[in-house]
């Protein structure tokens, strides 16, 4: 079977499952003159340009076995701009979701849910070094950008969101799937926001195969071979903010991820998450001020 006809194939299953959140919707109960005029003004709105931006300064901390210890100022970049249908985000900002850049189209919206066509970041770039006695070995494995079918419904403080990216960017890293699904919900205490959410992200086996398979031919006496099946991280973060001004703002942020076993299992991940500034999980910190645009 081609690479084509299976994300053909995946892409159906897909857009199936992401479109039947939208027609299980309790808004669709509603009668059709009532959905066509909101149709029409849901159209109208993508049709204008309208987002944010939103820039941050301030501290950050991570601890994660990915590369070491951070503990410095730094940059937070979030935004949303959409235009007929066409939409750009960045998740560099505080308590995001860490999936990079974003580019899209949203195709259909009811009264609860939005469903978009974008790309994902779903895994970062990985190089590997090792020197075992008198055996050695490197590996690196490029960043794997993917695309797929996203859902995101808002209830009132309630915010749910499902992805599937069967379609990967990477010529290596070309059969893995990608998924994700989010719960968010936002309490308000006089001018403070406190946002808490919590997700899964999938990897098919052949996903994690292509960053922390370790194979016979490159294994060495402490390093030894490794296959992993597929794998889930599960993350909770935390998020408080106030504004100080119309435009200016102060947010605070917890973030930890559990790394799937399938993962730290790994002999070199196993290895360096012992190191003194590695851990086997992710945990993240800042407190910084935002200008909103």
């Amino acid at each position: 079977m081609s690479k084509l006809t299976k994300v053909t194939m995946l892409f159906i299953k897909a857009s199936t499952f992401v479109l039947s959140l939208g027609l299980v919707a309790p808004s669709l109960a509603s009668d059709n003159s009532a959905q066509d005029q909101l149709q029409a003004q849901s159209h109208e709105q993508s049709n204008a340009l309208s987002g944010y931006f939103k820039v941050g300064y301030g501290y950050k901390y991570e601890i994660s076995p990915y590369e070491d210890e951070i503990s410095k100022l730094s940059l937070f970049v979030n935004g949303r701009y959409q235009w007929h249908g066409f939409f750009l985000e960045s998740f560099y900002g505080a308590n995001e979701r860490s999936e990079g850049v974003s580019v899209g189209y949203n195709f259909y919206n009811t009264e609860s849910w939005s469903f978009d066509v974008n790309t994902v970041h779903a895994h970062g770039e990985t190089k590997v070094y090792v020197v075992d006695n008198q055996q050695s070995f490197r590996q690196h494995r490029d960043s794997t950008n993917m695309l797929g079918l996203r859902a995101t419904g808002n209830f009132d403080d309630i915010t749910a969101q499902f992805m599937v990216a069967p379609y990967s960017f990477n010529d290596e890293n070309d059969d893995g799937l990608f998924a994700s699904a989010w719960l968010g919900k936002a309490w308000y205490i006089k001018n403070w926001e406190i946002y808490t959410s919590v997700g899964v992200k999938y990897y098919s086996e052949d996903f994690l195969e292509y960053y922390f398979e370790l194979r016979e031919e490159i294994a060495t006496e402490n390093f030894s071979a490794y296959s992993p099946d597929a794998g889930v991280d599960v993350i909770g973060q935390i998020s408080a903010s106030y504004p100080i001004s119309e435009h200016w703002l102060f947010e605070t942020y917890g973030k930890f991820v559990d790394i799937s076993s399938e993962i730290t299992d790994n002999p070199v991940m196993e290895f360096v998450s012992g190191l003194k500034e590695r851990n086997a999980n992710t945990t993240e910190f800042g407190i910084l001020v935002s200008y909103v645009f």
